[in-house]
């Protein structure tokens, strides 16, 4: 579980960084970057479940409802994922949904 905490880390690392220097193209650029986004969903996806601190638990459901709200998870259906990066989708996509709807 450690390699998805750090996982999590490294992105939002990342992108405060991009954001802190107003990187907006390479802010995009990550924004389509499917491999990347999938990893850091996943990895939000696995704390969240195996977690055992609600901060935890909380701070990934919420990393993880960033990330499918990305534009590249609208409305796509993307063929090369894996059955575990089609079900982090879909379990992010429901939290994200929940989240809305309270």
């Amino acid at each position: 579980m450690s390699i998805h905490r750090e996982m999590m880390n490294l992105y939002q690392g990342f992108i405060s960084k991009l954001e802190e220097f107003e990187l907006h193209d390479t802010f995009e650029e990550i924004a389509c970057n499917l491999t990347f986004l999938l990893s850091a969903l996943k990895a939000a996806v696995s704390c969240e479940y195996h977690s055992e601190v609600d901060e935890e638990k909380t701070r990934s459901r919420e990393l993880a409802c960033e990330i499918v709200g990305f534009e590249i998870f609208q409305n796509e259906h993307h063929t090369n994922i894996d059955r575990a990066g089609k079900k982090a989708i879909q379990l992010a996509t429901d939290w994200l949904y929940a989240f809305e709807i309270s």
